[in-house]
């Protein structure tokens, strides 16, 4: 599969709006300097107290970076302020799905499936077309084992929304899981140009290539290599313990209690295509 370079990504000369914030944020996001990502939406939300977008935002930075108790405490704050804000103009959905989508993130990756899966149900309840709420319950369902109810989930939004980014991810996802690595690759080279920079996509390029017999894989996709997220982490972490490389503990990394079951489910994935491998008829 043909590699992808990441682009450049747009700078502002202004820091005057909370859009400007954001999209620093967004920008030192992908490049993985997460202590500026903290440093920049709690400085935009110092000066703009009433940007609830930025205050979003930041509540989504926080749940990938696994800082689960600030991230409820950030997404709290919208459910405080909608009373206030009562009758004025805001963006669309922002106390309601697109408020309930990012709470089901939050408890999804911390652990608490059905309350993630009651947030989920509750942003399609405002909007039964709202695709990242789909997408989490497909995930919900993923972890709980349920694959076959998944894929049924995932392809009746295929059918009705086509061939969307975010779903064709997921299909891959669910190759992946499934070691079908020739329908996954598929899947991959249909996001060719439309999720560059996308640590999950990246991820997924990674783990495709490796377990197809790739292991210089990693390298394909810099952006694992110094991006800041729990899978990001994770399959940097296995890679140098996989090629038995000195791994050194970094401060100014997430933590390992953080990265631990991503580095796991890699690991055992591993052992299981071995494993597969080690038993087919010469």
């Amino acid at each position: 599969m043909e590699k992808q370079t990441i682009q450049a990504i747009p700078t502002t000369d202004s820091m005057e709006t909370p859009d400007a914030y954001r999209l620093f944020a967004e920008r030192c996001m992908v490049e993985g300097k997460v202590a500026e990502v903290d440093r920049l939406c709690e400085e935009g939300l110092r000066f703009f107290p009433e940007s609830d977008e930025l205050r979003l935002y930041y509540g989504h930075c926080l749940t990938r970076l696994h800082q689960f108790k600030a991230a409820e405490e950030v997404l709290s704050q919208l459910e405080d302020n909608r009373a206030s804000k009562a009758g004025r103009t805001t963006s669309p959905g922002l106390f309601t799905y697109r408020k309930n989508t990012a709470q089901g993130e939050l408890y999804q990756r911390a652990g608490q499936i059905e309350e993630a899966r009651r947030h989920f149900s509750n942003a399609l309840e405002y909007r039964d077309d709202w695709m990242p709420a789909h997408i989490g319950l497909i995930e919900v369902e993923i972890i709980n084992r349920q694959s076959l109810q998944a894929a049924k989930h995932l392809g009746m939004l295929i059918d009705i929304l086509g061939s969307d980014p975010a779903l064709m991810l997921m299909a891959a996802n669910l190759a992946l899981i499934s070691f079908n690595f020739e329908e996954a690759d598929n899947f991959a080279a249909k996001l060719q140009g439309k999720l560059i920079g996308d640590d999950r996509f990246e991820h997924l390029l990674f783990q495709i290539d490796f377990f197809k017999g790739d292991h210089d894989s990693l390298y394909h996709v810099p952006y694992l290599l110094t991006g800041e997220t729990v899978e990001t982490e994770a399959a940097r972490v296995w890679l140098i313990h996989f090629k038995e490389e000195t791994y050194r503990k970094d401060a100014s990394r997430i933590p390992e209690d953080a990265w631990r079951e991503e580095y796991q489910a890699l690991d055992l994935a591993w052992k299981q295509i071995h494993i597969s491998d080690s038993n087919k008829p010469a």
